[in-house]
């Protein structure tokens, strides 16, 4: 992606953690730092977001360990930009034998990232990041992950903003969505929006619907499933349309779609940004829904709620 795209914004984000999953490239980071007595060094993450944009002069502080800044002025693509980053704290060290506080901060820079995309429909991307000591800023750790920033043919997607009426729902959301489980589908979704084509795009958030609206996948009619199922779940979710015969359609297209796509009967790149806008969408609200009704036995629920045994919850 050009850095002189026209609107681009960076927003960096900061993160605090005390677990740690997945690896990532680092660079400039020291051979070893001091540890003074038993207390370990604190950092700030510092996550440069793409396509947003925050309308407040100060820091929005979204809990106690995470808050959007501004971009500093070295990470900017653009100088005259002003835009924020996603801000929050970690403690370890950054030594070179010892890539647990690495390997934490990739796990807060998805986790983040994933937070605001399901905050918010529009498209928002990020992919490096800066790992900085609190109290000495001259040790710090950079480093840039492998994800493809793309904007796709013939789209530039609208611009994610918080602007302050957006604030206490932003940090209700952060709350109720602190202990969101980082699973396969969450993540497939995620990676999705990374994808360089539509067509990769549109596989990943089918398989991310598969995993939560097809339990199990091992006997009886997949598709069939996951379009009665996905129905019956997005009808009473957010979206502009919920009439469960359009959801239905919808989403025996996309299986369609992606079996042909897999078994390589689509030859060239699915360019129908509409329809795949449509079932991305669709893979976030699943994600909420289930998150927000604590659904653990999802092959369980299924069964109840074809049944009539379970109600949405507010």
């Amino acid at each position: 992606m050009s850095n002189n795209h026209k609107n681009n914004k960076i927003t960096e984000i900061a993160v605090t953690s005390n677990y740690a999953t997945s690896s990532c490239e680092i660079s400039n980071y020291p051979n070893s730092e001091p540890i003074q007595g038993s207390k370990k060094p604190e950092y700030n993450l510092i996550v440069p977001l793409f396509n947003f944009q925050a309308n407040n002069n100060e820091p929005i502080i979204i809990d106690n360990n995470v808050k959007l800044i501004e971009t500093p002025n070295d990470l900017k693509d653009n100088q005259n930009d002003k835009s924020f980053s996603f801000q929050t704290k970690l403690i370890g060290s950054l030594d070179i034998k010892d890539n647990s506080l690495q390997q934490e901060a990739r796990h807060k820079f998805d986790w983040a990232v994933i937070l605001l995309k399901l905050f918010k429909e529009e498209m928002i991307w990020a992919n490096k990041f800066r790992i900085v000591n609190i109290s000495n800023s001259s040790i710090f750790s950079t480093g840039q992950l492998n994800y493809y920033i793309w904007w796709w043919k013939n789209y530039y997607p609208k611009q994610y903003e918080i602007n302050n009426d957006d604030v206490k729902l932003v940090q209700k959301f952060w709350n109720d969505f602190s202990g969101l489980d980082i699973n396969f589908g969450v993540m497939r979704f995620h990676q999705g929006d990374y994808r360089p084509q539509l067509t990769d795009c549109l596989v990943d958030y089918v398989i991310a619907l598969e995993y939560f609206l097809v339990p199990g996948g091992k006997s009886g009619d997949i598709s069939y499933k996951f379009r009665t199922h996905g129905a019956l779940v997005l009808s009473q979710c957010n979206i502009s349309d919920t009439d469960p015969h359009n959801i239905y359609k919808n989403l025996k297209k996309a299986y369609d779609l992606r079996s042909d796509i897999v078994h390589g009967n689509i030859k060239t790149n699915y360019e129908d940004f509409s329809f795949v806008k449509t079932i991305r969408n669709y893979t976030r609200e699943v994600i909420k829904y289930f998150h927000n009704n604590k659904i653990t036995d999802r092959e369980k629920y299924f069964k109840e709620l074809i049944l009539g045994k379970v109600k949405k919850v507010d």
